[in-house]
């Protein structure tokens, strides 16, 4: 298990969303806007907060964030720990493999954040093809790694009968 938290803490400690482009401003604006839906959610879901920059100088994350990661990992069983390394990996992101495993986004929605900058280029200079079936076969890979992630159930909204009072 600490190999597997050793992986995705330094996937952490230089996440993919910290560090959005500045130009073109577009393609930094889909990034802003996209990323700081999972940087926000990590903050208030996990007290986990990070830096962001344009900078290409790593940042260094705050301790505490870095603490309640390694809290995090410390409490998924096996399963979804292993899980959290194969999306992190594939993703390049630890907070997209953490959104996916704690189902707060799809796989295809945590995959096309990932690849905002591939999709961006492709729109702009069109596609280069073996690299679109390299992008789709991890993508279905990801699929497949999440059918194997354990049933959380979502809540349901409380059902109103004839003789329940409204």
């Amino acid at each position: 298990r600490d190999g597997l938290q050793s992986t995705v803490l330094a996937y952490i400690k230089s996440d993919l969303l910290c560090y959005p482009c500045q130009h073109p401003a577009d393609l930094a604006a889909q990034q802003t806007k996209a990323w700081k839906n999972v940087l926000d959610w990590c903050a208030q879901s996990y007290a986990m907060k990070f830096f962001t920059t344009t900078d290409l100088q790593k940042t260094k994350q705050p301790t505490q964030s870095i603490v309640n990661a390694q809290a995090y990992m410390e409490s998924l069983p096996n399963l979804s720990l292993s899980l959290l390394v194969h999306f992190t990996q594939s993703l390049a992101s630890a907070l997209l493999g953490m959104a996916v495993i704690e189902k707060f986004l799809k796989v295809d929605t945590a995959f096309d954040y990932a690849h905002l900058d591939e999709t961006y280029q492709e729109n702009r200079w069109g596609r280069d093809d073996e690299a679109y079936v390299m992008r789709q076969n991890k993508r279905a890979n990801l699929h497949a790694l999440a059918a194997l992630l354990p049933y959380k159930p979502t809540p349901t909204p409380a059902i109103c009968t004839a003789n329940t009072p409204h």
